[in-house]
């Protein structure tokens, strides 16, 4: 009887020993490029919107704006050069997306054209930098039915930001 507790107790501690040496490959497996570069400025400026854009994701609102702040000053205290332009284009893009929830604060279909102008005003902002705006705004131009709620374009134009983040990070 004592032989199968002891037996018990060893397999039980082999794996969780186990699972946390998986949990800890997988963690560290996972880490972006973004993380494990130096810190210079622009890294610290790029990981910012990295976590904003992870708290995005997970629709954490108060850790997405807190980021968001502070990839700002990060990005807007950096000295003139191409990866400061690109980190200001996905910071341009972020600002947009976090400003976008205010067109959709009444529901009333009188209000549909009301919405989709307000979308369309804050969209035409980035239309050169987020190909995805730039879509948007012609069809609503066009009068194309289409969906623009914040659920819906939100991830298309954070996507975008990405990608002008990504662009930065091989001239660092």
């Amino acid at each position: 009887m004592i032989s199968k507790i002891a037996l018990a107790l060893a397999t039980l501690s082999i794996l969780i020993l186990n699972n946390s040496m998986i949990a800890s490959a997988f963690t560290t497996s996972i880490k972006p490029n973004i993380l494990v570069q130096k810190e210079t400025p622009e890294h610290l400026a790029a990981q910012a919107l990295y976590y904003a854009e992870n708290a995005s994701t997970f629709n954490n609102q108060p850790e997405y704006q807190k980021q968001l702040k502070k990839a700002k000053k990060l990005i807007l205290a950096l000295p003139k050069s191409e990866a400061k332009k690109k980190l200001k284009r996905a910071l341009d893009i972020h600002l947009v997306v976090e400003d976008l929830p205010d067109c959709e604060d009444s529901n009333s279909q009188q209000d549909l054209k009301t919405q989709n102008e307000c979308t369309r005003k804050k969209l035409s902002k980035i239309t050169d930098i987020s190909p995805f705006a730039a879509q948007t705004v012609t069809q609503l131009e066009e009068e194309l039915p289409i969906d623009i709620s914040f659920i819906r374009i939100r991830p298309r134009l954070v996507q975008d930001a990405i990608n002008w983040r990504k662009f930065v990070l091989p001239e660092i």
